[in-house]
């Protein structure tokens, strides 16, 4: 985790909130979404959708 921008501190955890209705409010506030997104669809792991072949040995330019 980061720290503040403004002053370089970390980040303390000042409470929780656990209810649904106080954190629906607040999210709103803030202009945020108040749903949680759908999961996403999965995904065959066996298939290659983006599967780069190896170029062979990288040149660094050293010898």
């Amino acid at each position: 985790m980061g720290g503040c921008a403004q002053c370089g501190g970390r980040p303390r955890v000042l409470g929780v909130l656990i209810e649904r209705e106080p954190v629906r409010r607040i999210l709103a506030n803030l202009g945020l979404p108040t749903e949680a997104t759908p999961p996403a669809r999965a995904r065959n792991p066996t298939e290659d959708l983006d599967v780069v072949e190896p170029a062979g040995q990288l040149d660094l330019g050293l010898a």
